[in-house]
């Protein structure tokens, strides 16, 4: 907020609260009264909104008002989800909000220079991201510690206000600042230079020196429909890349060194984007040590097994090992996209082109580098989305041994399954530590493949399902844990049974000792898997493409310990 805009508010907040003060002293001098509440300002760093009952007190002494009638009540809490609620300039407020940036910044405020919070938070915090609102906020008290970046907090007593036809919130110093849930992200001093690597864990205010590696224009559309054209893009130094978002105009060229203060580090599913906005500075840096952009796309190319949802400006090797196109209907429009699976030495996942790339199916596998391309997901795992086909560039080989495409499985211990996204055409080696009671027959819808419960479907009630098998584990390995689901084909092989015969057992002996004979003969055993991961913010799971014993079983293990020790 620019310091005329400060003065304004504070005009109007004085102005509302003198008149407040004469509907309840109407005999009161209005000159007596403003100069009363610039002394409780300025001897007691009260605001005039809070100083309106103790200036109503010493008006009515001054005039000899005594009647009870004449009491000042002041207006009741109300409690709001949103500003939009309220109109600007309604005070006593209570509002739970989410600290997204917080930072000390200098402003003058009626001809002084004062350190105020200048904040950023969004509403709802409790609601999904699609129905949050987000505001800027100015803390004009001291509250920097409550409102760290990450926390979720109740803010009592704030104000509403409106600058430049958006609308505000105002914690005065008679605020309360209530913490629901306290921040996790690392403390900050504004101004601390951090390179993307620290930058990137951190969320809110950061100060970083990096190089342009890409730009581009494009328009984000709004929930209410409405358009704005933003700069996005990709910066980088020698500890990493992380994308940005510029909402305000982005003049610097692609290769550029540039110092960015006071920008926004935020986290979208996991994946870290820089966003620009009107407290943000940048400008030219000088370091003749610094790497180069060729030194910075060589070494930031990222690997599969690294692809999060959201990523943008993502530059990638890999082997197309198939391509296919197919016909989609989008707004009204039929176009053809071309989609398939690439793999590298870390996993595979799929891509989607949306022009003719002009790559014939039998030249795969085909050696390529995917330049600037962006990240979205396909049944939760990464999808590498290309817009024009110039972003595919193809290579005389790549710098790798032959992968065979059919047999292509990457070793990953659990605890690197839990610390990434979502991957497919992984393997690991682990113990079982649980087995879970719903584990043998099941019935699934015939048109969600929902498993049924009683009979019916969560979405389409009684229906006639459709016999399955599953077994759901719990997989660790000393280090991390993972709930891990096998069907059909897997739970067969590994317990070496067909469905039809589980099926069989459970009928003539029932559920209970078929799972207890499930953990008598497993609970303890290493097994190994292959399949795919899909992580969220609940955990995420395994799913098993196929299983097979590495080790001793349950039941053996305990007899391979009795006779060792002679029990």
């Amino acid at each position: 907020m620019s310091e005329g805009g400060v003065d304004s508010i504070h005009a109007e907040e004085l102005d509302r609260a003198v008149q407040r003060v004469l509907e309840a002293v109407p005999s009161a001098d209005p000159d007596l009264v403003r100069e009363e509440f610039e002394r409780y300002e300025k001897d007691f760093l009260m605001p005039p909104k809070n100083a309106v009952r103790s200036v109503v007190t010493r008006m009515r002494k001054s005039v000899g008002v005594v009647d009870s009638e004449s009491t000042y009540e002041p207006p009741e809490t109300q409690v709001i989800e949103t500003l939009d609620e309220v109109e600007p300039g309604t005070s006593n407020l209570t509002i739970e909000v989410r600290i997204l940036e917080h930072r000390r910044v200098e402003r003058t405020v009626r001809g002084e220079r004062r350190t105020i919070g200048a904040a950023r938070i969004e509403d709802r915090p409790n609601a999904p991201s699609s129905e949050r609102n987000r505001y800027d906020c100015t803390d004009w008290g001291d509250n920097e510690d409550s409102l760290r970046p990450g926390a979720v907090a109740r803010i009592e007593g704030a104000r509403v206000s409106e600058w430049e036809g958006r609308r505000r919130l105002e914690i005065n110093r008679s605020s309360r600042v209530v913490v629901l849930e306290a921040s996790t992200a690392p403390v900050v001093r504004s101004g601390d230079v951090m390179n993307i690597s620290k930058a990137s864990r951190v969320e809110g205010s950061v100060t970083l020196v990096a190089r342009v590696m890409s730009k581009a224009n494009r328009t984000i559309t709004r929930r209410d429909g409405s358009q704005i054209e933003v700069v996005s893009g990709r910066l980088g130094d020698s500890t990493g890349a992380v994308s940005f978002t510029a909402w305000e105009g982005f003049d610097w060229d692609v290769g550029g060194l540039i110092r960015i203060a006071d920008a926004l580090m935020r986290r979208y599913r996991d994946t870290p984007d820089l966003s620009f906005g009107r407290y943000t500075t940048i400008e030219e840096f000088h370091d003749a040590e610094f790497p180069t952009l060729d030194e910075l796309e060589r070494d930031s190319a990222t690997e599969i097994r690294s692809l999060t949802e959201g990523a943008r400006g993502v530059s990638i090797t890999a082997e197309i090992i198939e391509i296919s196109s197919r016909k989609i209907t989008v707004q009204g429009e039929e176009k053809t996209i071309w989609g398939g699976e690439i793999i590298d030495p870390t996993g595979r996942c799929r891509f989607t082109v949306w022009s003719d790339p002009e790559i014939d199916s039998s030249n795969t596998p085909m050696p390529v580098r995917l330049q600037d391309v962006r990240i979205r997901a396909w049944q939760g795992l990464p999808d590498v989305t290309i817009d024009n086909a110039t972003q595919i560039i193809q290579l005389e080989e790549v710098p790798w041994e032959a992968i065979d495409p059919m047999n292509h499985w990457v070793t990953s211990s659990i605890e690197e399954l839990t610390d990434s996204s979502s991957r497919s055409s992984v393997r690991s080696t682990a113990k079982i530590v649980s087995i879970r009671d719903d584990c043998g027959p099941i019935e699934r819808c015939p048109d969600c493949r929902r498993v049924l419960r009683d009979g019916e479907c969560a979405d389409h009630g009684r229906v006639e399902g459709i016999p399955d098998l599953r077994l759901r584990f719990v997989l660790d390995d000393g280090r991390a844990a993972l709930t891990t689901l096998l069907g059909k084909d897997a739970t067969e092989s590994l317990l070496s049974k067909t469905q039809d015969v589980i099926e069989k057992e459970v009928r003539e002996e029932g559920q209970e000792r078929f799972v207890n004979e499930l953990r008598k003969q497993w609970l303890g055993a290493q097994i190994e898997v292959t399949g795919r991961t899909r992580m969220d913010d609940f955990g995420g799971f395994l799913l098993v493409d196929s299983a097979k014993s590495v080790g001793l079983r349950g039941a053996e293990s305990v007899a391979e310990i009795r006779e060792r020790w002679g029990l």
